[in-house]
């Protein structure tokens, strides 16, 4: 209730005229963010008005703003044996009590703070908080999740769902490596944990070793792939991304990803086969397009390079990739002697360049 409400409401009930006194006197404090001022003049207030649920809901929510969380539940609690149906506290109760690790009284005040009001985000995003202090990391994440869907960049919010993740996560590889130790999976586990933390030597090693024991297991070479690449071992990625076509060749992805290892290392035609078969089962990789018409230019094979890079131009890619697209067709339109699109183009790059 906010201050005006409570002296009207006391007015109406013409009490004591020392309490009006105190209770303007505490809200003024409060409103000049003189705190303590505020405690003692409302502390005063209730001693002479004891039945008033308002005057402790105000106490409640200084001592609140005070962070001095277990006199907060104490007036707070008061307010709410006064009056049992008083809304708007159940979330703040809920969340003084997670201050103090009361964890069963938080979850409490909060699933009825919840009742209340079911779209409340702050009372889901507490809730979430108490089930990650529980161990309660799925129940966590559904809080949290509703709550983001009201405050989608608070950084709290996404810190804790982001821990949420991690442990429920953690949780989970345990139980692998409890139940299969010595299984593939529990290998790539272990490689996905170690190349997670930077650690992409001993990822490797570990899936190398799900690979021993599963050679026909898809996404592991892949996998190994991707790390020697980043790393800058290319020839070494390039024999990865062999072996893992074998496994699965109709994998768009991995042809695309082939194809970039081999364009590196200036294997431009087979670059161009692996970037085409990557484009002919999944059209709507859009960085695939954009690199399989660079590298048509290079190879002198401008028509073909024309369509795919209109297709990245037609397409929802990102700004960047669109800039990239019309500064490739500038240089192919030169090629072509059409320097009048030529041109066009290397307006359109200089403009998205420019946002």
């Amino acid at each position: 209730m906010t201050g005006v409400l409570l002296l009207l409401l006391l007015q109406a009930a013409a009490p004591d005229p020392r309490v009006l006194e105190h209770v303007r006197a505490g809200l003024a404090a409060s409103e000049a963010n003189r705190l303590d001022d505020a405690v003692k003049e409302l502390q005063m207030a209730a001693k002479l008005a004891p039945s008033v649920a308002e005057i402790y809901l105000n106490l409640g929510l200084v001592h609140h703003r005070r962070k001095d969380w277990q006199n907060a539940i104490t007036a707070l609690e008061a307010a709410l044996r006064l009056k049992p149906e008083l809304p708007g506290v159940r979330d703040l109760l809920g969340f003084d009590y997670l201050m103090i690790a009361n964890l069963s009284h938080a979850r409490e005040n909060l699933e009825k703070a919840l009742t209340e009001n079911p779209r409340n985000a702050d009372a889901s995003f507490w809730l979430g908080l108490v089930s990650l202090e529980e161990g309660q990391y799925s129940d966590a994440i559904k809080r949290l999740e509703d709550a983001a869907k009201s405050k989608p960049k608070d950084p709290d919010l996404l810190f804790y769902l982001a821990r949420a993740y991690d442990r429920a996560a953690a949780e989970t590889r345990q139980r692998l490596l409890t139940a299969a130790p010595g299984s593939a999976r529990a290998h790539m586990a272990a490689a996905e944990f170690a190349a997670f933390n930077g650690r992409t030597k001993d990822a490797i090693e570990e899936y190398r070793k799900a690979a021993a024991l599963e050679p026909g297991m898809a996404g592991v070479h892949g996998a190994i792939a991707e790390l020697l690449a980043d790393s800058g071992q290319l020839v070494e990625a390039e024999e990865s991304y062999r072996r893992e076509l074998a496994v699965a060749p109709q994998n768009a992805r991995v042809s695309y990803r082939y194809g970039l290892v081999l364009s590196q290392l200036g294997k431009s035609k087979e670059a161009i086969v692996h970037l085409s078969r990557a484009v002919a089962i999944d059209q709507s990789l859009v960085d695939a397009h954009l690199n399989l018409g660079k590298m048509l230019i290079q190879e002198g094979r401008l028509e073909p390079a024309e369509k795919s890079l209109k297709l990245v131009i037609d397409s929802d890619a990102s700004t960047e990739l669109k800039s990239t697209a019309h500064y490739q067709l500038a240089t192919l339109y030169r090629k072509l002697g059409r320097p009048e699109q030529a041109a066009r183009h290397t307006r359109l790059f200089n403009e998205l360049k420019g946002r």
